[in-house]
């Protein structure tokens, strides 16, 4: 008995200590779709605020075209991960065009605040734990969501001017996500896996030149090829696993919806539609090479059958494109659970005990940058008759040989061109590119913000840039387990033509024949033995001590010697420190411009490396820093701090004044804002309900709701299945959004309080080439026949200044029908007295009307070959908000026999060739046609018309 009692004792003392080591995460969403009004993106229309289909009062927009309403509503998710030792952190996935170090730094004060409201007992609730160096966040870099948070001058060149309104809002909605997901922690498991995927990438800039004649750039298909999944799953029950999350690591630009003024979360969201609701888990979606990969254009990476046309081409292709992908994350977690990887360098076994670490600096940027720079135009022009000049095409190096500059130099090149070159190669240090300052112009700070995350046996790496390929790939070798396993950049030299010929050929007198990189069948000018050798230097030299390379000022001033030339990355790698998954995380924390490894900022002049705000070097400036703090979270030695690092930890409370005055002024203005909004005319009501429709067509809903800084209605489509309405669609993509905006003569009564806003809705009825999962998580091709209701809730306000009540409306029911439009021809009874019929080509509707500005039901033809237009395609990108199939099969076909004096039989037919026909003859007398709904599509369409009758004769001499 005692025994007994003894080991109940230690069961009880062990039990908490048991529960306390317990690896948890938690998971939110937050919606941050910022008021319609607002900007929808870099490729909206520079018009201003005041067009002529009416007028946001509330100047959400200044530079750009307001919005008119919303596609895909965007949001903040947070995924929040404990270990048994308490130690957390916080990935936070947003819809921004960038990452800013302003903005973290202002929800991070938000979240000290609320933890020590929690300690003090002001707040319900528990304390999040984490802190400016524990909270890492990415920015989607999405074209199609309003971009008004960050203060830099520079940035208005592409998006619209700083609202501090919507600064603050960001700043709350991130805080939320991290608070909700901190506030619901379960026990977890983690696991991750890598699959191959290059379904709608491309690489963006391509195939280049070098100004000295060597081949540059690099292949359009020349991106990782990869997307990794973190998965956790819920083991409250540890018999059975539930998924939770999914943390997403892929790149490619936010660029399938181009200047549609409507807001949206692009390929981010409609992606994450698709696996959550499969799963029934949340993801986020953070940023890999996006500097160098966008969406899929022509056919440079993929034939022009594979229609992988996406860029600029529709929500419709966005679902394409999106399913793709879905399907990529959906197997990489298959992988995870299997425990069989495609890539097992890049894979985590699923585990229920790991630690967490984390680590986070600000250092300062190269000492020939200290602060940002932009533009960075090659030297040699200048010398040699074609002077470019920073920021005149901000942020190209724009060529003014045209200009009286131009004319100025021109008539001087065959001078200087020749003295440039042999100062060069007496080792001179001319600098060989200038730039222009770029600080406060899209860097927000003059300390450049680095952070890495180590979950288990797999390492994030935070890098406050746009990352392109080879930057990504370099730190996930680095940092990976295998020792010798370098990328140095891509190099044409170590590839062969599609003819087989290796690249680069030498010839008898030394010099060396490079096929053309844009046209691989002709081949460059010669180029003489040291053009080569520098090009190989630039890519493969070991860059170490390019820092304190006073002789080639910092590497600015490349040696004449391609044997002492730095080259693109440092040569150095931890496998002894390495992790079983690495992931290179871009456009995350802050945002430094692209940067492209030193031969692509050496070769020639172009968009990227225009941007880069570190200089020649800063892809191995970033590349190197980030791997060593990688490495020391798995044993290896700290980043060592450097003098300069010592003394741009001044910038500190400069940057943090400025993000604490955004955020205390936007949220002033805010309030006075609230404070002062006239009452919303009304009362909420549905003013015109929705029609019946068939499939292939839309139904629409129209109410009086509030104005659009008030209410941004949540509005969902249920459907009436199982004697109980359930639900079927959202604004994650099923359901699109508009409001009407005030003419100018209108806006006296918009402050009267006497304007009614009116609101619409819109939900297409289709079928698909793409299977989806609707808001329950059933697969669906096409919209099930039957009956639907929009449900809206919303924000009114009834009094200047008073607080909104929220409202509830439902639309009186409509019918979603089959589409009736296939067609039965040339029926015939044939000698065997067996019918057959044909099908005319099923050409499902293109379009619909619509009231949504998007909808242009006009088709477009991409011509790939004009020598062979069989190649050509047609898109109809703005003909619907849903991937829409164009084309039909006949899945089943029945033909109804008229017996005389009998009751009629009902015959199936089967294809032969391009006829349906029966099996059954008919037998005297008997009639036979198609009836209506006698010949059914796989989505379940049908024939609205009866075919006409054939007749099968009596016997001869019979009456």
């Amino acid at each position: 008995m005692r025994r007994v009692v003894l080991l109940a004792v230690l069961a009880a003392l062990l039990a908490p200590a048991a529960a306390h080591a317990a690896n948890r995460a938690g998971v939110a969403v937050v919606d941050a779709t910022w008021h319609v009004g607002a900007s929808a993106g870099q490729f909206t229309e520079d018009t201003g605020p005041f067009v002529a289909d009416g007028v946001d009062p509330q100047l959400h927009a200044v530079k750009k075209r307001r919005s008119d309403g919303v596609g895909l509503r965007s949001s903040v998710r947070a995924l929040v991960v404990e270990d048994g030792e308490r130690d957390r952190v916080a990935v936070v996935a947003n819809d921004l065009y960038l990452a800013q170090d302003l903005l973290g730094r202002r929800v991070a004060e938000l979240l000290a605040d609320h933890d020590r409201r929690v300690a003090r007992g002001e707040l319900p609730g528990r304390q999040t734990g984490i802190t400016a160096d524990t909270l890492a966040i990415t920015a989607s870099h999405n074209h199609n969501t309003p971009f008004a948070t960050t203060p830099g001058w520079g940035t208005a060149i592409f998006q619209d001017v700083i609202d501090v309104r919507h600064f603050e809002f960001m700043a709350q909605r991130m805080t939320e996500a991290v608070v909700r997901a901190a506030q619901d922690l379960v026990p977890v498991r983690l696991g991750g896996a890598t699959r191959t995927f290059d379904a709608i990438q491309s690489h963006t800039y391509g195939p280049k030149v070098a100004d000295d004649g060597t081949p540059a750039g690099q292949p359009w298909d020349h991106t990782t090829k990869r997307v990794s999944v973190l998965a956790l799953d819920d083991v409250r029950d540890p018999r059975r696993p539930r998924p939770l999350a999914n943390w997403v690591v892929f790149g490619l630009h936010p660029e399938f919806t181009w200047g549609y003024d409507l807001i949206n979360g692009d390929f981010t969201h409609a992606t994450a539609r698709m696996v959550d609701r499969e799963l029934g888990t949340t993801s986020l979606f953070s940023q890999r090479e996006t500097g160098s990969s966008g969406p899929h254009k022509d056919e440079r990476v993929h034939p022009a059958s594979a229609r992988r046309e996406f860029e600029d081409n529709g929500f419709a292709q966005l679902d394409r494109g999106s399913r793709l992908l879905a399907d990529a994350v959906l197997a990489a977690r298959r992988d995870a659970e299997r425990g069989a990887p495609q890539h097992p360098d890049s894979f985590l076994p699923f585990t229920s005990d790991f630690d967490v670490r984390a680590v986070a600096r600000y250092v300062a940027p190269p000492l020939t940058k200290p602060i940002a720079g932009v533009s960075n135009c090659n030297t040699a022009a200048w010398f040699h008759g074609e002077p470019r000049i920073p920021v005149l095409g901000f942020p190209d190096c724009a060529s003014v040989g045209a200009t009286p500059l131009g004319a100025l130099t021109r008539p001087l090149a065959p001078l200087t061109g020749p003295l440039y070159d042999q100062l060069k190669r007496a080792g001179i240090p001319i600098p060989d590119a200038i730039s222009a300052t770029a600080f406060t112009a899209v860097e927000e700070t003059a300390a450049v913000r680095l952070q890495a995350f180590a979950l288990g046996d797999a390492v994030a790496t935070f890098c406050p840039c746009e990352q392109l390929t080879d930057t990504a790939i370099n730190v996930e070798r680095r940092l990976n387990r295998v020792a010798g396993d370098r990328w140095d950049g891509f190099d044409w030299t170590a590839t062969t033509t599609p003819s087989g010929r290796d690249w680069c050929v030498r010839g008898g007198d030394g010099r060396w024949t490079c096929a053309d990189p844009r046209a691989p069948a002709k081949d460059l000018a010669p180029v003489g033995d040291e053009a080569y050798r520098r090009m190989r230097a630039q890519i493969h030299n070991d860059a170490r001590g390019w820092e304190a390379d006073l002789p080639s000022l910092l590497g600015e001033a490349e040696p004449p010697d391609p044997a002492k030339v730095k080259g693109n990355f440092t040569h150095e790698e931890f496998p002894q420190h390495g992790f079983a998954m690495v992931l290179s995380v871009g456009m995350a924390n802050d945002y430094w411009g692209y940067q492209p490894e030193y031969r692509e900022q050496r070769g020639h002049d172009h968009y990227r490396k225009a941007l880069s705000g570190l200089g020649p070097h800063g892809s191995d400036f970033l590349a190197t820093r980030l791997a060593r703090l990688g490495a020391s979270l798995n044993g290896g030695p700290p980043l060592a701090a450097t003098p300069q690092d010592r003394i741009y930890e001044l910038e500190q409370a400069r940057a943090q004044a400025v993000s604490t005055a955004l955020g205390v002024v936007g949220r002033a203005v805010t309030r006075l804002m609230e404070a002062s909004q006239p009452p919303d005319a009304g009362p909420p009501a549905i003013a015109q309900q929705p029609a019946d429709v068939r499939r292939f067509g839309a139904a629409h809903v129209t109410w009086t709701g509030g104005s659009n800084w008030t209410d941004l209605p949540d509005v969902r489509v249920e459907r009436f299945a199982d004697g109980a309405w359930r639900p079927y669609g959202d604004l994650t993509g099923d359901v699109q959004l508009m409001v009407r905006f005030p003419k100018p003569a209108q806006l006296g009564d918009v402050a009267a309080g006497r304007f009614a806003w009116r609101w619409t809705a819109g939900f297409e009825a289709f079928g698909s080439d793409v299977a989806q999962p609707d808001a329950t998580g059933t697969m669906r091709e096409a919209t099930p026949a039957g009956t639907y209701r929009f449900v809206v809730a919303g924000r009114h306000r009834t009094g200047r200044g008073a607080v909104p009540r929220p409202y509830r409306l439902t639309s009186e029911r409509f019918t979603v029908s089959r589409w009736d439009g296939l067609e039965v021809r040339d029926v015939r009874l044939h000698r065997d007295r067996t019918v057959s019929f044909r099908v005319a080509p099923i050409d499902f509707p293109d379009s619909h009307p619509s009231p949504f500005r998007f909808i242009k039901a006009k088709q477009e033809r991409f011509t790939y070959d004009r020598d062979d237009p069989d190649d050509d395609q047609v898109y109809c990108s703005r003909c619907t908000f849903r991937p829409w199939a164009d084309t039909g099969s006949v899945a089943g076909a029945t033909v109804r026999i008229l017996r005389p004096g009998r009751r009629t039989l009902v015959a199936r037919a089967v294809r032969r060739g391009g006829r349906w026909r029966t099996t059954r003859r008919l037998r005297p007398g008997e009639r036979a046609f198609v009836a209506a709904g006698g010949v059914r599509d796989r989505f379940g369409d049908v024939n609205g018309a009866a075919s006409p009758r054939v007749r099968a004769p009596r016997p001869r001499g019979r009456g």
